[in-house]
């Protein structure tokens, strides 16, 4: 679903109000999904501008209460990591997610091979 919103701080609000209305638990009269509720919403950002991300993390973020976690996750793509993303990184915890990109993009970007973070970082943590 493509939910658009005028980039500014009370645009980013009231698209989190409504994912949280709508999707995420609260009140809403009209639920799309029906009595099935999310706990969280993916961001996928591909295009716009970068500005007030952070704040429509940091709202979605804000509903975490009550022992009810709203999980963000993101899937920007290589080698555009963060060119969407920015700040929202930085402002709420955002599980990310890579695509678009060959083994040989991955080895250059300085990120830990497959089969290296099986086999060698996973076993040492």
């Amino acid at each position: 679903m493509q939910i658009l919103y005028n980039t500014t701080e009370k645009g980013a609000r009231e698209v989190a109000t409504y994912l949280w209305n709508n999707f995420l638990g609260g009140k809403s009269s009209s639920l799309p999904l029906g009595d099935a509720v999310l706990d969280g919403i993916d961001l996928d950002f591909e295009g716009g501008t970068n500005e007030h991300w952070n704040d429509l993390a940091q709202f979605l973020s804000s509903y975490s209460k009550g022992g009810k976690k709203v999980y963000l996750s993101a899937a920007p793509e290589y080698p555009f990591l963060d060119a969407w993303l920015g700040v929202a990184l930085k402002t709420a915890c955002v599980w990310v997610q890579l695509y678009n990109f060959s083994q040989e993009d991955f080895l250059r970007s300085g990120f830990i091979p497959a089969d290296d973070l099986t086999k060698q970082v996973l076993p040492a943590i």
